[in-house]
């Protein structure tokens, strides 16, 4: 059975195709405006109430804290505030983010819903405008089960529409650890990429945790599950991680804001690595229509 996750005897190499999309998309984000260029880093630092509108419809209960760090993080980036056209209503609450717990709840909530929708509305529309994939990669991600997701292999393949926005990272050996519950056993992705692909890789100066290497899918876009295997799951937990806070948390602003300590990445229990079985779903990657 093939092995994801951190491994002792890495084979990977990343293909001409996913290092020349790489780098078209670093000139790409580099080049957006100000405001573009934070909506990819915010994404970074936390997507949880965005892809729960996607799913369910509506705000989660954490999502008018999602919007205070929006405000918070873009003035500690940005403090002259330019604020774009669909959320000029709102410019005050970016000069002053403060101001925005100082509302009522339901007016909380209000602002929130506006500003999560014009957000989605950016995302999307930076990750269609991104270059296109040249050529044919693989990239992966972990979630729970959820509903439409196939069973077994007796109903495939089968297409699976994607309400949010996923995260995948291009390397097959990421320690997905902090993305799983301590039993799970389901389910990871490998996602063939196809040439002329709708999405976004974001470059490591614009990532809250650059080490993740991430590429981010459109929301609406659909996996063709082709067949689902048993492979095994090495993870290692991230206790055990060193991780190097980079910025203190009241002062956050766009850029990194963990790195690992690559040179001694494990405390002083070691970093040991855990295997168990796991579901992998092979599928093939579709663009929104």
């Amino acid at each position: 059975m093939q092995t994801y996750g951190p491994n002792l005897t890495e084979t990977y190499v990343q293909n001409p195709a996913l290092i020349e999309f790489m780098d078209l998309c670093t000139k790409y984000v580099s080049n957006l405006s100000e405001f573009k260029r934070y909506c990819v880093w915010r994404y970074t630092i936390g997507s949880a109430s965005i892809n729960s509108f996607l799913i369910m419809g509506k705000l989660s209960s954490n999502a008018t804290q999602w919007s205070y760090l929006f405000f918070k993080y873009y003035f500690n980036t940005f403090p002259n505030v330019r604020v774009p056209n669909p959320l000029l209503k709102l410019k005050n609450f970016f000069a002053n983010p403060e101001s925005f717990r100082l509302l009522p709840k339901d007016t909380q909530t209000k602002v929130a819903n506006h500003l999560i929708v014009v957000y989605i509305n950016y995302m999307q529309d930076i990750i269609k405008k991104a270059p296109r994939t040249p050529g044919a990669f693989n990239v992966f991600k972990v979630a729970s089960p959820y509903p439409g997701l196939p069973l077994s292999n007796d109903s495939l393949p089968a297409p699976v529409l994607q309400l949010p926005f996923n995260s995948t990272t291009i390397t097959p050996y990421f320690n997905f650890a902090p993305f799983l519950a301590p039993n799970a056993d389901c389910c990871l992705f490998s996602i063939k990429m196809p040439p002329g692909s709708m999405c976004l890789f974001v470059p490591q100066e614009y990532h809250a945790y650059p080490f993740e290497l991430e590429i981010i899918l459109p929301h609406d876009c659909v996996f063709e599950i082709l067949s689902i295997e048993k492979a095994f799951l090495n993870t290692v937990d991230p206790k055990t991680v060193k991780m190097i806070e980079v910025q203190p948390k009241k002062d956050i602003e766009m850029g990194a804001v963990y790195r690992l300590n690559e040179y001694a990445p494990c405390g002083p229990l070691g970093c040991k690595i855990q295997r168990k079985q796991f579901n992998v779903y092979n599928c093939d990657y579709y663009n929104p229509s």
